[in-house]
């Protein structure tokens, strides 16, 4: 994904790719670890959700990270779905790195005190990336 970067001084670019943005010198990991969904197909929104900005986000795979929440959410629909309602809602985080990651919503874990409770975190064995579980004693 391509992005537009307008810096406070009114400088701006377009068609910058996301791994060649940083708030600082740092651009220590790959394209394929800061968005490893790449294509998605053509139908793009982007939404802006305030609630989100801001928040705590620990980086599970395919990097082990901690970042920010930007509160954006780019929604990729009708690419590669199996059924036209599916779509993919990918995060933009703004890692501590300095770079930023559009990410699944399963790659992450976001920490907010009013509705995470660490004695859930038991449950994410149900959230398995690539395995059929259905039920688990």
């Amino acid at each position: 994904m391509s992005c537009h970067v307008l810096l406070e001084s009114g400088a701006h670019w377009s068609g910058l790719p996301l791994h060649a943005i940083s708030s600082t010198e740092s651009f220590q990991y790959s394209h394929e670890s800061l968005m490893p969904w790449a294509g998605m197909g053509e139908e793009i929104e982007s939404v802006f959700m305030p609630f989100l900005e801001g928040l705590r986000a620990t980086v599970l795979q395919p990097i082990q990270t901690l970042g920010r929440h930007t509160g954006i959410i780019i929604d990729w629909k009708d690419g590669y779905s199996r059924y036209p309602s599916e779509h993919k809602p990918l995060s933009l985080i703004a890692l501590d790195s300095g770079q930023f990651a559009l990410l699944p919503n399963n790659y992450t874990i976001y920490k907010e005190k009013h509705f995470v409770d660490d004695a859930a975190k038991d449950n994410l064995k149900h959230y398995r990336r690539g395995e059929e579980i259905y039920w688990e004693k």
